[in-house]
């Protein structure tokens, strides 16, 4: 077995090619006559020296890119620093701006920069004069040697804004997937209930599409783009749910002023919340745990609030008018009523007596649902009025409902005496008398059995308040 040095076939290789006139020329030397060798072994070892000398600069450290290095598919073996970075930046702007994004649809053209992709010069440049530059001298020699038959391609280091490319991709799905939704019911402009199947979407794992995007532009591969698309097809509401509900058991309309715009947002976001709400039989609405917490995060704006009986700014105004709605469509479809709260005074879009102001986390508004069946809250918003609809089981709806609202009372207001010595003169803040007020239902079932309630309304007198100032 030999004990002699053994090279990598691609070593061998190269010395082959780099030194094969030398090679040849050794074989030629040992066919010559004896006597004539001297001049030729001389003449020999004088070429293999020129040779070696000119390739022993490919093994000297420089500090440049080495012999057959290329950015893409530009030369840049032995551009020194300033000449290097250049190339880095010119190819950064000449390299396509984009790439394109393959779905099941077909492709569709997205610029980087919105992507939060971009070129990284200094990366780039580390990634071009590690190579060659190893501190392993086995390695070192290695790729100098391999780059000299192999040519060696680096990419444009990218990096990419993991944030950016979230936020982008995720509302770039949802404008470009079939939305699903839940079974849910409508009413035709004659009255009558139907039924809208549930319909499955689609969804796509965003942060998989910008792990891949990342791992991509690590690669310089920013050519296309793949988004996997499945199918969305958990329902809360099926078909099945809604059999039978085909009967409009009470419905409720008030009306709002669209140009005040914060009100109107907020009643539009309440309205959708409730929307679609199925109550089994039995169970219990909760108006704070439908809508939730009204909450600049939750999407509600600013707009005035009733505090202590005087309107006040805040957040979430508007939202009572919803909640009282909903309370006289309960009544009317012969829910039982579990918590119910007037406001401080009579507001103006529903009669006294027949409000109901909700708080988060003190005051709420919740019914029971008294049926064998589900029923289902529909609630719609055209031109400035709110419209809520009670749908259940035809078998469930009452024969009779009447409600009215008597035995009033005026609750007489006082007056209360304040000193403000940063006030000149007196000021008087004019209270109002308060209300009391009841409010009857009479109901009778659809088995003909009767039933009646009751609720107190107490509208809170304000006082009148003089504040007296120091004298003139």
């Amino acid at each position: 077995m030999g004990c002699g040095l053994s090279f990598p076939r691609s070593i061998r290789e190269i010395l082959n090619r780099r030194f094969l006139p030398a090679v040849y020329l050794y074989k030629v030397v040992f066919m010559i006559p004896l006597r004539k060798r001297p001049i030729i072994v001389c003449l020999t070892c004088l070429l293999v020296l020129s040779l070696l000398g000119a390739s022993a600069y490919v093994f000297i450290p420089t500090g440049r890119p080495i012999h057959g290095m290329h950015l893409e598919d530009q030369s840049i073996a032995g551009l020194n620093s300033e000449a290097l970075q250049y190339e880095i930046d010119r190819l950064s702007h000449d390299k396509g701006l984009t790439i394109n994004l393959i779905t099941p649809q077909g492709s569709q053209t997205l610029r980087l920069e919105d992507l939060g992709v971009r070129a990284d010069p200094d990366k780039t440049y580390e990634a071009i004069m590690a190579y060659g530059y190893e501190t392993s001298p086995l390695q070192y020699l290695r790729n100098r040697l391999l780059a000299l038959i192999y040519p060696v391609h680096k990419d444009l280091v990218f990096t990419v804004d993991q944030p950016i490319a979230y936020d982008y991709l995720e509302k770039l799905s949802k404008s470009m997937l079939l939305n699903g939704h839940d079974a849910y019911l409508s009413l035709s402009p004659q009255g009558q209930v139907i039924l809208h199947p549930e319909k499955a979407g689609q969804v796509v794992n965003v942060q998989a599409l910008v792990d891949q995007l990342v791992s991509q532009a690590d690669q310089g591969d920013l050519n296309q783009l793949h988004m996997d698309v499945q199918e969305e097809s958990s329902y809360k509401v099926t078909a099945k749910d809604l059999e039978g509900l085909t009967s409009l058991l009470a419905s409720y309309q008030s009306a709002f002023d669209p140009s005040a715009t914060g009100r109107s947002h907020n009643i539009d976001i309440a309205s959708a919340k409730i929307t679609g709400t199925l109550v089994g039989p039995g169970q219990t609405f909760s108006f704070n745990d439908v809508v939730g917490e009204r909450t600049a995060e939750a999407g509600f704006d600013d707009a005035p609030v009733m505090i202590d009986g005087k309107l006040v700014p805040g957040i979430g105004g508007g939202i009572c008018q919803v909640s009282s709605t909903l309370f006289n469509a309960a009544l009317e479809s012969g829910m039982e009523i579990v918590e119910r709260t007037p406001h401080f005074e009579p507001v103006g879009y529903i009669p006294k007596g027949r409000d109901a102001t909700v708080a988060w986390g003190y005051l709420d508004f919740q019914f029971k649902n008294p049926y064998s069946h589900p029923i289902y809250i529909l609630s719609t918003i055209d031109n400035g009025t709110l419209s809520i609809y009670i749908i259940g089981s035809p078998t469930d709806k009452p024969r009779q409902v009447s409600i009215s609202v008597g035995n009033e009372r005026i609750l007489p207001h006082g007056s209360q005496t304040k000193f403000d010595q940063h006030l000149v003169g007196d000021r008087i803040e004019e209270g109002t008398d308060g209300l009391e007020v009841t409010t009857w239902r009479h109901i009778v079932r659809a088995d003909g059995q009767a039933y009646d309630d009751s609720f107190q309304s107490i509208y809170d007198p304000q006082d009148t308040i003089i504040i007296k100032g120091r004298s003139k």
